[in-house]
């Protein structure tokens, strides 16, 4: 890995163009039909102890494991699911380059 990491280019960060705006939100889930956005769906396939699922695909109870810590989870609001990455951080970083056009991909947003 640290001979990937090594070979990373290094070059200048540019918030030049940056707007919120410009980014497009996936949040309707893999199936847009259920009600469950893409954090409810993260939250329930990645649960140790899995939640029980109200209306509006509202994920109540359950557990998780923190691997930034190694640290059980209770609270699903304790846990940052929607952007591990700043998006100014992405925007920063070459995103404006991005094959999928000025919106940059969704994978960058529900990192």
């Amino acid at each position: 890995m640290s001979e990937a990491v090594a070979r990373l280019p290094v070059a200048t960060e540019s918030r030049d163009g940056y707007s919120r705006d410009k980014f497009r939100h996936g949040n309707a889930g893999a199936d847009p039909a259920d009600g469950c956005n893409t954090r409810a769906e993260v939250l329930i396939h990645e649960a140790v102890d899995p939640p029980a699922v109200g209306p509006g695909c509202r994920p109540t109870g359950g557990s998780w494991w923190s691997y930034d810590d190694s640290t059980p989870v209770t609270s699903a609001g304790g846990l940052d699911i929607d952007h591990m990455v700043p998006l100014a951080v992405a925007w920063d970083s070459g995103g404006p380059a991005d094959p999928a056009g000025p919106h940059m991909s969704g994978a960058v947003i529900r990192e």
